[in-house]
């Protein structure tokens, strides 16, 4: 694990995969719709989030806007001890402040 100077986000893959399962859900869309919207190829990339393969930055944008819930209610993070089940996203927090410019 390399650290940056900044901190770091363990985000949880499985949980956020449910999450974003359940927002389809709850929004009433299936798997097909969220595709078609996105212009995905594949329905098949909805259920690999569904399974824990995280959507790109572009994707979970696009989901952010669809459901419109900020990013940060997608995202299921971990305790900042367990990082057994999670992908760790380091980022400088002057990166993070211009992201969040865009």
């Amino acid at each position: 694990m390399r650290i940056i100077d900044g901190f770091c986000v363990s985000i949880n893959e499985g949980a956020t995969g449910k999450n974003i399962e359940m927002l389809v859900k709850e929004n009433q869309c299936t798997a097909r719709e969220i595709q078609e919207m996105l212009h995905l190829q594949s329905v098949q990339s909805i259920y690999r989030w569904y399974h824990g393969q995280l959507p790109s930055i572009d994707n979970l944008v696009c989901l952010s806007r669809i459901f419109e819930v900020p990013i940060e209610k997608i995202l299921i993070t971990n305790d900042e001890n367990d990082f057994s089940t999670s992908t760790v996203i380091h980022i400088k927090l002057k990166d993070f402040l211009l992201m969040s410019e865009l």
